[in-house]
């Protein structure tokens, strides 16, 4: 499951919930980029510590970037932080993203701390959600 939260207006939260398929990533995607509060998001914080497992496979990342490629025209200044859950096998799917995502026109950065991303947007403490 995917949900999404507007903390401010300029910082979208996406969580990822229980059991997440690949398609729901490119669906989320493609979500966003329709709500007019994404127009003047700054900051994108993929939240991944929730997750339970992710059934996602490679190609499932590469059609999210190709999705992004588009997605990122619209506030193409933004900063993505990814915070995921440490794992053993050091998070394969999440390093290809990275990889894949530098060629998109945002910052993207993955973290194992929300505090770290939030200190990465140079976000003030007092913007950051409590969680």
């Amino acid at each position: 499951m995917v949900i999404y939260d507007w903390t401010e207006y300029h910082v979208l939260i996406i969580s990822y919930l229980g059991i997440v398929k690949g398609h729901e990533m490119v669906n989320s995607a493609l979500e966003i980029s329709g709500d007019l509060r994404f127009d003047s998001t700054r900051y994108v914080l993929c939240d991944w510590t929730r997750a339970k497992r992710a059934e996602v496979s490679a190609e499932d990342v590469t059609q999210l970037v190709a999705v992004m490629k588009s997605v990122c025209k619209i506030c193409p200044t933004a900063k993505n932080a990814c915070v995921i859950q440490p794992d053993k096998d050091g998070n394969p799917l999440m390093a290809f993203y990275k990889m894949l995502a530098d060629d998109l026109s945002w910052s993207v950065n993955i973290f194992k701390e929300h505090d770290e991303a939030f200190n990465w947007f140079g976000l003030p403490e007092s913007q950051w959600p409590r969680w």
